[in-house]
């Protein structure tokens, strides 16, 4: 296992970016790293499913621009003043 946390880091994001960019089976990345692979395992599953679902946490475009309006009401002078904001 990697010794310094900032080795690990590093580890961790070079492992991140070929299961991301590279589309390799998790497997195959911990060749690589074998005296990490119990730690790095669970992680790099956690980010495959993240990755797999980030549609489920991506708001439809509609959404965001209400929010986005609803946020510019908010912030107007005017808004702020009449309802005793700073």
């Amino acid at each position: 296992m990697a010794q310094d946390p900032s080795e690990y880091n590093s580890i961790l994001q070079l492992c991140l970016d070929r299961l991301q960019r590279e589309h390799l089976p998790i497997d195959e990345i911990l060749t690589c790293f074998p005296d990490c692979s119990d730690v790095l395992r669970p992680q790099l599953e956690a980010a495959y499913w993240l990755i797999r679902h980030k549609e489920a946490f991506t708001p439809p475009e509609e959404s965001k621009e209400q929010v986005r309006q609803r946020l510019r009401r908010l912030l107007r002078p005017d808004f702020c003043i009449a309802n005793n904001h700073k």
